[in-house]
């Protein structure tokens, strides 16, 4: 049962008649039923990927991430943020992975900012930020130089920039006031809300504790969103920032029940959790597959699951000081993964010396 509020015209218009098909109504099911299980590398052999290109990212002592959380590309450019509160930081690398500029600083001052919700780029390359720390939306131009800061009407997880020159805004859960059920909301420039395209259902939302992370993923032409919270769909808009279809998974048995869904730490600290599966991070779907990230009993893991036979080409994620490879984002159609090196990668910038915690590798979807 869909249990999303839709609130736009062009979401309505998914349902249709009660009678409808899913396919039909908008909605299509991903089967995670009885899935056989596989390791990852076997899915190269399968055509959905290409084998990796790897990019180490090359740190300086003034330019560096403890924690990679966030990507985007742009103009043949990487920007990618630190996750870490304590030492928020957005960089931007060229393709070989050396450092260009860091964007802004740690700070309370004119384009500082105490964390990174998340960030977008438009396309004439000015760069705009979300800090969830101050609620404020910070822009910088693209010579990464700070141009303006506009205080946010509400709490944001994410933010997209549109075509039109309009932001995407994934709201907070916890929310209050006039848009305080607002899951997705499209806005103009001054902050403006212009029309609002999904709503929460507050009966299966627990705002203390969250299993997952929101995202939006840009991916064969169509913005991919998975909210923060425990939710079994994966919403699929158009560059206007309207719904064009959703993607509801199918865990049957291994559902996370609706009544835990308020309150999940409970369930969390006493294992309970650890019998369900649940969308973690990111998703993104086509006919032939679906991947991202998953909550499995107890386990992250990264997978690819084949939707015709179900089988589920599966990666693991061990902790970060491990040499695990976990999956960080899509850009377009570019599945990028990060592996954390085990010996730092020397190198030069000029006549600086660089290091290398990190290690990009890129695989080519089909």
């Amino acid at each position: 049962m869909i249990r999303i509020i839709l609130t736009s015209l062009t979401a309505l218009s998914l349902f249709g008649c009660g009678n409808n098909s899913e396919k039909k109504s908008g909605i299509e099911t991903v089967d995670f039923n009885r899935v056989s299980v596989k390791h990852f590398s076997q899915a190269e052999t399968m055509g959905f990927l290409t084998s990796n290109a790897q990019t180490p990212l090359y740190f300086t002592e003034d330019m560096y991430l403890k924690n990679i959380e966030i990507i985007k590309a742009h103009d043949r450019k990487y920007y990618v943020a630190d996750g870490f509160i304590r030492s928020a930081s957005l960089i931007v690398f060229g393709s070989d992975g050396m450092p260009i500029s860091k964007i802004g600083s740690k700070g309370q001052g004119p384009g500082e900012y105490m964390n990174i919700s998340d960030f977008d780029i438009d396309k004439n390359g000015f760069v705009h930020l979300i800090d969830g720390n101050t609620d404020y939306l910070l822009i910088y131009n693209s010579d990464y130089k700070f141009t303006e800061s506009k205080k946010l009407p509400f709490d944001v997880d994410l933010i997209k920039c549109l075509d039109d020159g309009n932001y995407l805004l994934a709201l907070s859960s916890w929310n209050v006031g006039e848009y305080e059920n607002d899951m997705l909301v499209i806005v103009d420039k001054d902050l403006n809300v212009l029309e609002s395209i999904l709503k929460y259902d507050k009966s299966v939302v627990d705002n203390n504790f969250r299993l997952s992370k929101s995202g939006f993923v840009e991916s064969f032409g169509k913005i991919f969103f998975k909210q923060a919270n425990i939710d079994d769909h994966v919403y699929v808009l158009n560059r206007s920032g309207h719904i064009d279809l959703i993607y509801h998974f199918d865990f049957g048995s291994t559902k996370v029940p609706y009544e835990y869904r308020t309150n999940l730490e409970p369930h969390f600290d006493t294992k309970t959790l650890h019998n369900y599966r649940a969308l973690r991070n990111f998703a993104i779907v086509n006919e032939q597959y679906a991947l991202g990230t998953i909550w499995d009993k107890g386990i992250t893991k990264s997978f690819l699951l084949t939707r015709g036979d179900r089988t589920m080409y599966e990666k693991p994620i061990s902790l970060p000081d491990d040499t695990s490879e976990w999956f960080l984002n899509v850009l377009n159609d570019r599945l990028v993964t990060v592996i954390a090196n085990t010996e730092d990668i020397l190198g030069k910038m000029g006549e600086k010396e660089a290091w290398s915690f990190y290690t990009l590798c890129f695989y080519t979807l089909k």
